[in-house]
């Protein structure tokens, strides 16, 4: 069985590239043509977030409880 990878999977630079535009005010349209993908995917994608580029996690955040 051949697995390709979903027309939906965008790399890490194209996410970068979607977000910048994205909060440029640029159209699905606009973003899609410049990442070579579907308008529709880039909405897909959007969507998931809520159209709100999330905050990168590096691990375990700590918490110091002060008396």
């Amino acid at each position: 069985m051949n697995h390709q990878s979903s027309k939906r999977s965008f790399t890490y630079h194209q996410q970068e590239t979607m977000w910048q535009l994205w909060s440029q005010g640029k159209s699905l349209s606009e973003i899609g043509r410049q990442l070579n993908k579907h308008a529709g995917s880039v909405f897909c994608y959007l969507q998931k977030f809520g159209g709100i580029k999330p905050s990168v996690n590096n691990g375990v955040k700590r918490y110091q409880i002060s008396d």
